[in-house]
């Protein structure tokens, strides 16, 4: 028993050796990891900096401040190597600390360390005294545009597309005169420009309005933050000052870039400025640029801490779709967290702008230009977090301009009632990223069914083949209204409704676009015209007194007419006609509607609903309504014309009641027989609405007389006798009889 209990025990001491071991483990450091040395223990927090590895040998540190803190009074440099490095701060400016650092060959590429508080160790590295001989970086790109930017938008396109650098180098002032030629071909210059740019980080000492002045060859350009300052577009020669306006700078450090688009081997460009207070203009002091790059901050860490978070970020390219005002700025973030524990970390962020993301590097898109705050939290497996929080700067933007197309299609313009509606969007275009859209409609305002359908779709762009998104297919006399939009990043970039609308029409088109009918609100509408009859055919309308006016809208019955001679004037049917009305005591009105031709963006048989309410008019009279061969021409089917011409005759009848008479075509077009069914489709709209017909194509058809006689088929003319006869036709239906003319 005894020997029993002893194993027992061995076996239980085993258990709790072996878990006391994994939590220690788990608490250490991971296998290979030190923790870091803290070098100056009267400081409390440092700063982790990453230098690029084509710094200079000087950089700017800067370092925001939290406002529990208390303004440091002593700093101290290190290298990855613990080395002391020369450091200074150079500006006093609330909430962030500004220093001069050396970056020796040594620390380029690496990270280096702020220590910052109350006190550190006595100094043994040598003070930076006097300016850098590299103080300002040097960019080289090659561009394929041969012609000089005519202005800061154009120079701002030639070097988003530009390409990659070619050449990075240093310099020490804001000046270049460059005298070797570029290799030859044959003798000539290298057929190529070139942009040259020269930045630098510029120390303002004092705050007020700065004007730079910049001399160049061709086009030359200076900004200050992203901000132009003084632009001198086209091609000129050197040896003058373009003076830019007045610039209000705070005190502080500012990014100026001057930029200089020339041909290849002959860069001649330099800045100067003038101060507030003086007339003349200077060059930049070599004590005022302060270093040509400025290291990345990775994190601040603290020495009470095991967890720190940090995180990098650069903008990228902005860009707009082309007919939308929304700007779109891609931000990339990168953590830089270190956890001394060596344990696994999860990273969730906060962008500032309402969403979210997770994962050590994303890419978050903003919507317009601002300034955001974004935060990353960062837990670890042992349960330790800790959150870092750093100010997104992206109030200066130049976006690119993408093309873009959202169209809803294959939505007839009029239809009847019963007839099926199936739409759909298409979508063309984006940028080089591909990006996402959101497609999302609601079939709302359904008459006759209180249901309502919503959808959303997902869809990537594509520049090379459209992208089609079926929406619901209902018949048009059961939807009301169809809206959609398209989103981009929870941004609306495209939207737009369908509107599908009975008689008496209570939205009336306004506008043709392609073959899309809108109204003066920018509502696409689906015209639904009366179709069904009642028991028998409604009764001609009639007036008790003669018209005062007669408006005759047409499209074939203005052309010249035939003669032994030739083709002569329009004028004989139209005098003919005007001396019938004449007789009953009308005025007469001709409209002949402009060919379609002058509209090139727009569906010629469509133009109609808007040209014809426009000619006739509020006034309430006859209209003569002798159309139909611009939808003839236009291949139109006979049940399409139809619905044309019913959705056509409801519009002149709401709500100004004009009274309606229909002309057909006449046989002098081919195939006749499509001539013959747009009179039947005349005969069935007029005897639902009542309206009278002149029906040229029976008239002519079974008249005594030979065709030929009456109409130039080869030519699609009339003659002057078949002239004559239209405008009887015409008047006759008109007045219910043959005028006599005086």
């Amino acid at each position: 028993m005894q020997g029993l209990s002893f194993l027992c025990f061995r076996r239980a001491a085993r258990v709790l050796c072996g878990m006391g071991l994994g939590v220690w483990l788990g608490h250490a450091p991971a296998h290979g990891a030190e923790l870091p040395r803290w070098l100056e223990p009267d400081c409390r927090r440092r700063a982790v900096f990453a230098v690029p590895r084509w710094a200079g040998s000087r950089v700017v540190l800067t370092v925001p401040l939290t406002a529990d803190a208390e303004r440091p009074a002593a700093f101290a440099l290190f290298d990855g190597r613990n080395k002391r490095l020369s450091c200074r701060a150079e500006l006093d400016v609330p909430a962030r600390l500004v220093m001069r650092a050396a970056a020796p060959r040594s620390v380029r590429g690496r990270e280096c360390v702020l220590y910052y508080g109350r006190a550190v160790s006595p100094e043994d590295a040598p003070d930076l005294a006097g300016a850098a001989a590299d103080s300002v970086a040097v960019y080289r790109y090659r561009t394929e545009v041969k012609a000089a930017p005519a202005s800061w938008a154009r120079y701002r396109y030639m070097r988003a597309t530009a390409g990659p650098v070619r050449n990075r180098s240093l310099t020490h002032a804001f000046s270049m005169r460059e005298t070797e030629r570029d290799r030859r071909r044959g003798g000539r210059w290298k057929a190529g420009r070139m942009i040259t740019v020269l930045r630098s980080l510029v120390l303002v000492e004092r705050p007020g309005s700065y004007r730079f002045a910049i001399d160049c060859e061709d086009a030359g350009f200076v900004s200050v933050d992203g901000r132009l300052a003084v632009a001198w577009p086209g091609e000129h020669g050197p040896g003058d000052l373009r003076l830019g306006a007045p610039f209000e700078l705070a005190a502080g450090v500012h990014l100026v870039e001057l930029a200089n688009v020339h041909w290849e081997g002959r860069a001649r460009m330099g800045l100067r400025w003038q101060c507030p207070g003086r007339e003349d203009t200077t060059e930049l002091p070599r004590a005022n640029l302060l270093a040509a790059y400025a290291p990345d901050l990775l994190r601040i860490e603290q020495i009470d801490g095991t967890l720190h978070p940090g995180f990098t970020w650069e903008q990228e390219q902005a860009y707009v779709f082309r007919g939308s005002t929304a700007v779109f700025v891609p931000v990339r973030f990168e953590a830089a967290t270190a956890n001394w524990l060596g344990a696994k970390t999860e990273c969730t962020w906060l962008f500032g702008d309402g969403r979210a993301g997770s994962g050590s590097s994303v890419t978050h898109v903003y919507n317009g230009s601002g300034t955001y705050t974004a935060r990353l939290n960062v837990r670890d497996a042992l349960g330790f977090r800790a959150q870092s929080a750093r100010s997104i700067d992206c109030t200066h933007v130049d976006p690119t301009h993408f093309a873009a197309a959202f169209l809803l299609t294959d939505a007839p313009a009029v239809c009847y009632p019963v007839d099926k509606v199936a739409p759909s969007l298409r979508l063309r275009g984006g940028n080089p990223a591909r990006p996402r859209v959101f497609v999302e409609w609601d079939a709302a305002a359904v008459r006759g069914r209180p249901e309502n359908r919503h959808g959303r779709q997902v869809v990537t762009l594509q520049e090379d083949a459209p992208v089609r998104v079926a929406l619901p297919a209902v018949p048009a006399g059961v939807l009301g209204a169809l809206d959609w939009r398209v989103k981009h990043e929870a941004r609306v970039v495209a939207q737009g409704v369908l509107a599908a609308v009975p008689f008496p029409f209570a939205h009336r088109p306004s506008r043709i676009a392609g073959d899309r009918m809108y109204d003066a609100a920018g509502r696409q509408l689906v015209l639904m015209p009366r179709y069904r009859a009642g028991p028998g055919p409604a009764p001609v309308r009639s007036e008790s007194a003669p018209p005062a006016r007669v408006v005759c809208v047409t499209d074939f019955l203005g052309a010249p007419v035939s003669t032994r001679d030739g083709p002569a004037g329009p004028a004989v049917f139209r005098r003919t006609l005007e001396s019938l009305v004449g007789a009953e005591g009308a005025r007469l009105e001709f409209v002949t509607l402009p060919r379609w031709e002058t509209e090139p963006l727009a569906f010629g048989p469509l133009l109609k609903f808007v040209q014809v309410p426009a000619a006739v008019g509020e006034a309430r009279s006859v209209v003569v309504l002798a159309l139909g061969m611009t939808d003839f021409l236009a291949r139109v089917e006979p049940a399409a014309f139809e619905r044309s011409a019913a959705a056509l005759a409801d519009l002149l009848e709401a709500p100004v009641a004009h009274r309606v008479v229909w002309v057909t075509l006449p046989p002098v077009v081919w195939p006749e027989q499509r001539a013959r069914d747009y009179a039947a489709a005349v005969q069935r709209v007029a005897v639902l609405r009542g309206n009278r017909v002149a029906d040229l194509f029976s008239v002519f058809r079974g008249h005594a007389q030979s065709l030929d006689r009456l109409l130039d088929r080869a030519q699609s003319r009339f003659t002057e006798r078949g002239a004559r006869l239209a405008a009887q036709t015409v008047a006759h239906a008109v007045f219910g009889t043959v005028p006599q003319r005086k």
